[in-house]
């Protein structure tokens, strides 16, 4: 069974956000030290 293609679409787009959460999340720990 095939998904639509604006459901892929927005699967893409979150798995995107997700990683883009990720890497600003660890580099706000990695920063935390400095920022408190």
């Amino acid at each position: 069974m095939a998904r639509p293609p604006s459901n892929q679409l927005l699967g893409d787009r979150a798995e995107l956000l997700k990683k883009c959460f990720n890497v600003r999340f660890d580099t706000m720990l990695a920063l935390s030290p400095i920022l408190c």
